[in-house]
C-alpha cells in the first residue's frame, strides 16, 4: 500500500527536486567565497549563489538579502 497526499501524489514526488551544488552549499554556509578570480555571495532571498559584484549593483536586492540573513535589526534611535 502506498501513501498519497491530498493531491493524489506520493509524498516523495511533492518535494522540490532541487539539490545544491558544492559551490552553492559553501556559499550558503559561509555567506560568500572566492571562486577563481570571482567572489561569490549567497543571495538569502532567492537562495542562489551570485557574483558579489552583481549582487551589490542592486542596493535594494543586497539590502533585502542582508535583512533575510540577519532579520530586522532595531534602529539606533529605538535603542536609546
Amino acid at each position: 500500500m502506498t501513501s498519497t497526499n491530498k493531491d493524489g501524489q506520493s509524498p516523495a514526488l511533492s518535494l522540490p527536486l532541487v539539490r545544491l551544488s558544492g559551490l552553492q552549499k559553501l556559499c550558503k554556509l559561509y555567506g560568500r567565497m572566492k571562486c577563481g578570480d570571482t567572489m561569490m555571495a549567497w543571495d538569502y532571498v532567492n537562495n542562489v549563489a551570485l557574483p558579489e559584484a552583481e549582487l551589490r549593483k542592486d542596493k535594494a536586492r543586497w539590502a533585502a538579502s542582508e535583512r533575510a540573513k540577519y532579520g530586522v535589526l532595531p534602529n539606533k534611535k529605538d535603542q536609546l
